[in-house]
């Protein structure tokens, strides 16, 4: 976690710094993109660490509900943000260790909620891009 702290300060500098001189390059778009993936990857990893604490400790009965919603939200949204490239920007199987490192997961469930949220990138896409094309 205090690497991808690290990670996330550098790259808000370097995106801060090339969007100031470098206005509408790739460079920067890229940037861009990453510091999004570090800040995703952070808020999700802390939301499967508080899962973790749920699912050995857990408070009630609504716990195992909570936990659940957890774990789904991470999987779709990794899904969703792999269909805009996270796994370009980051190699599959970081992103995978620190998943599993902070959340015991099960694969069948997690995978198709991961293409669950890939699907609906991509139809949104679709439908943004029909939309223009017709207007």
């Amino acid at each position: 976690m205090i690497l991808l702290n690290f990670i996330c300060t550098v790259s808000a500098f370097l995106t801060g710094v090339s969007g100031r001189l470098f206005p509408r390059t790739l460079l920067t778009e890229w940037l861009d993109w990453f510091t999004g993936d570090v800040r995703l990857l952070r808020r999700l990893i802390s939301e499967l660490k508080l899962a973790t604490t749920c699912h050995q400790h857990p408070f009630g009965a609504d716990a195992e509900k909570f936990v659940e919603q957890i774990v789904y939200n991470t999987a779709y949204e990794l899904g969703y943000r792999s269909f805009y490239g996270l796994y370009e920007r980051w190699p599959e199987n970081v992103v995978h260790q620190l998943v599993v490192n902070s959340f015991p997961i099960g694969a069948a469930h997690w995978d198709l909620v991961m293409a669950s949220g890939y699907l609906d990138a991509h139809n949104l896409e679709t439908e943004e891009t029909i939309f223009l094309l017709s207007y």
